[in-house]
């Protein structure tokens, strides 16, 4: 079976060690086949008394939990025991990213740095225009306000 994109093989279920005498102890072996490397999973199942603990695999690496569900013994319908083991995932925390490589993105660079230096060298010039000194208008009488009479030409 396929577990968050990695292959699962059940290998069995085995019997564990009992803690106490009436206690019941089973383990599933689980491998899980990565691209490099294979997990192994043992989820176990307890049964304690009238109490029953599953103890889950958790790998937080490639984000899976294995549990042993269910144990059901062989009854006259069905001959061979049947187990429920079931697996809980959660998403890879990666980031994808693509890297594009663009030929031209020098040209590019290379006019953008032209743009700044033409509005660098404008700014200087308009600065050093506007601090030149403005010679006084000459001087001479004062302009009347107010109309003033047309001139009247003969011809």
């Amino acid at each position: 079976f396929i577990v968050n994109d990695y292959i699962a093989v059940l290998d069995g279920i085995e019997r564990g060690e009992p803690i106490d005498d009436e206690d019941a102890h089973a383990f599933a072996r689980v491998r899980l086949l990565a691209r490099e490397r294979a997990y192994e999973a043992k989820p176990s199942f307890l049964i304690k008394g009238n109490l029953v603990r599953k103890i889950p695999y958790v790998n937080t690496d490639i984000g899976v939990k294995l549990s042993l569900e269910a144990i059901r013994p062989p009854t006259t319908d069905r001959p061979e025991p049947e187990f429920d083991l079931s697996w809980q995932t959660t998403q890879k925390d990666w980031v994808i990213l693509k890297a594009v490589e663009m030929p031209l993105i020098n040209l590019l660079w290379i006019g953008t740095l032209l743009m700044a230096l033409g509005m660098g060298i404008a700014v200087v010039r308009r600065y050093r225009e506007s601090r030149a000194v403005v010679p006084p208008p000459p001087a001479g009488p004062a302009p009347k306000l107010g109309k003033q009479p047309r001139e009247k030409v003969v011809g």
